[in-house]
């Protein structure tokens, strides 16, 4: 599709006052008086004016005078039309932003209809079409206002993502590092269990910390050691003599009755503060 632009209606608008001359007329007022010739001959010698009416021959100024439509390719009415758009936008000295209505059929004159008539013509027979530059300006702008701002957008969502991303392995790091610490802890705190428990428990001492590790009852576990390992009891029996020492009886397991009884799964013996023995209820 060929096409006109904004910017080249104003040239031609230019063109016509740089070859033209103000005469009074005879009721008062002015008008332009064109030489023809002038305007025409450098006018076919501007590149984007050759390339829209193909005129690819070099004329003269003598052309002018007997223009050849079969030879120059160039008919009447479309020098016409041209002339009269480049007169009307010259004669009421059209800014760009005049011409810019023009495009949107905005009224800017009286005769611009007179222009938009001609434009139409040129459309009909040659196939140009009078196009916006600030309308396509404008476009492109906001074609490159939208692609900044999803751009801007994409650079924001991935530094948020890259910040999450930190944040979540700093988090992850230090749920690690506060892993490792809890089991250097537990470690520790089992070592000194372990030693404590082989001291403590002399020669059993050894089979004593494997029963502990295990979760499981032996004979002469301490009963310190069998209440970290159990947990508080439900209830403690005790008695002493002089004969057979100290007998405790811790007991596990509490159950209650409908009518409020306590009763108890299991019961483990100490002679001494020593495992001696358990029985289940």
């Amino acid at each position: 599709m060929k096409t006109i632009d904004t910017e080249q209606l104003k040239e031609l608008g230019k063109l016509y006052l740089k070859h033209s001359k103000k005469k009074k007329k005879l009721f008062g007022g002015e008008k332009l008086k064109l030489n023809d010739n002038d305007f025409w001959f450098e006018l076919v010698s501007i590149d984007w004016f050759k390339e829209l009416f193909d005129l690819s021959i070099d004329v003269t100024i003598e052309d002018f005078e007997h223009w050849d439509e079969e030879k120059y390719g160039f008919s009447f009415n479309n020098k016409l039309a041209v002339g009269e758009i480049s007169k009307e936008i010259a004669k009421n000295n059209l800014t760009l932003e005049d011409i810019e209505d023009l495009a949107t059929n905005v009224q800017p004159f009286k005769s611009s209809s007179m222009i938009n008539y001609y434009l139409k013509e040129l459309q009909k027979t040659e196939g140009i079409k009078f196009v916006s530059i600030e309308k396509e300006k404008k476009a492109a702008r906001e074609k490159e206002k939208k692609a900044a701002r999803a751009e801007a957008e994409k650079e924001k969502t991935a530094k948020i993502i890259a910040a999450g991303a930190e944040v979540e392995k700093e988090k992850n790091a230090a749920r690690v590092a506060k892993a490792e610490k809890e089991r250097l802890k537990q470690e520790a705190a089992e070592a000194a269990l372990k030693e404590r428990i082989i001291k403590e428990g002399g020669e059993n001492g050894e089979e004593i910390w494997k029963s502990y590790k295990k979760k499981e009852l032996c004979y002469d576990m301490p009963i310190e050691f069998v209440r970290l390992m159990k947990g508080k009891e439900g209830q403690k029996k005790q008695s002493a003599s002089k004969s057979s020492g100290t007998k405790t009886q811790l007991f596990y397991g509490k159950k209650t009755s409908k009518r409020g009884s306590v009763s108890y799964t299991s019961r483990i013996d100490f002679e001494n503060g020593l495992c001696s023995g358990w029985t289940d209820l």
